[in-house]
C-alpha cells in the first residue's frame, strides 16, 4: 500500500512539473520592417561639370585641406605575382628574412624624384608625430608606369619602417609608408608626415 501511495504521489508530482514547465509559444511580435527608400534618380548630374575657364575667378587663396586618409598616391601597391609580372622591373632587397614579402610598386603616372627609403618613427616636443628618413634604399629620377619596382621586405605588423617619397603633380613632396592591413593582410600605402 505504501508503494502505491508513493507511486501515485510521484506521478502527480511529475504531472505538476510538466504542466508548470509547459509554456505556450509566444506569438511573434509584429513589428514593421524598416522602410528603406531609394534615392530618386534624376537625369541631371549631381555636380555640374566645370571647366578651367569657369574657375578663373575663384578665390586664389582658397586651398583644399589635405586629409592624409583621403589622399590617393600616384603609385599603386600589390603583392608580386610572378604569373602576371611585367617583363621588365626594378628590384630592391630591403631585408631577407623568413617572413619576407614580395611587393610590387607601380606608377600610375610618371612620378619624378622617386625614392624608396628606410623610416624611423619620431614624436616631437609639441606632441606631433611623423617619420624621418634614415636611409635611401632605391631612387630613380622618373618612376614610370612601364617599369615597376619589386621590393623584397618584411612587412611590419605595427609601425612601418619602409616608405616611398616622391614629388607629386602639384610639386609637393609626399611620403607614404608601406604597411600591411590588419583586416585582410593586403598591402597599403599610407600618407605620413615627413619630419626633417
Amino acid at each position: 500500500m505504501k508503494k502505491t501511495i508513493v507511486l501515485v504521489f510521484g506521478l502527480m508530482l511529475l504531472c505538476c512539473v510538466m504542466v508548470g514547465c509547459h509554456t505556450e509559444p509566444a506569438a511573434p511580435e509584429q513589428s514593421n520592417p524598416p522602410v528603406v527608400s531609394e534615392p530618386e534618380q534624376t537625369e541631371e548630374p549631381l555636380m555640374p561639370e566645370e571647366t578651367l575657364d569657369e574657375n578663373e575667378n575663384a578665390d586664389e587663396n582658397t586651398e583644399e585641406p589635405t586629409d592624409p586618409a583621403n589622399s590617393v598616391p600616384d603609385v599603386a601597391i600589390s603583392y608580386f605575382d610572378a604569373a602576371t609580372a611585367p617583363e621588365s622591373y626594378y628590384e630592391c632587397y630591403v631585408d631577407e628574412s623568413q617572413y619576407q614579402s614580395d611587393v610590387l610598386l607601380a606608377a600610375k603616372v610618371p612620378v619624378p624624384d622617386f625614392r624608396l627609403v628606410a623610416l624611423e618613427y619620431v614624436e616631437t616636443a609639441d606632441a606631433r608625430y611623423g617619420f624621418t628618413v634614415t636611409e635611401e634604399l632605391f631612387s630613380v629620377d622618373c618612376f614610370v608606369p612601364e617599369k615597376p619596382l619589386l621590393i623584397h621586405l618584411e612587412l611590419p605588423e605595427t609601425i612601418p619602417n619602409v616608405g616611398i617619397i616622391y614629388t607629386d603633380r602639384q610639386g609637393e613632396t609626399k611620403l607614404y609608408s608601406i604597411a600591411m592591413s590588419g583586416r585582410d593582410g593586403s598591402t597599403l600605402l599610407i600618407e605620413e608626415q615627413l619630419i626633417q
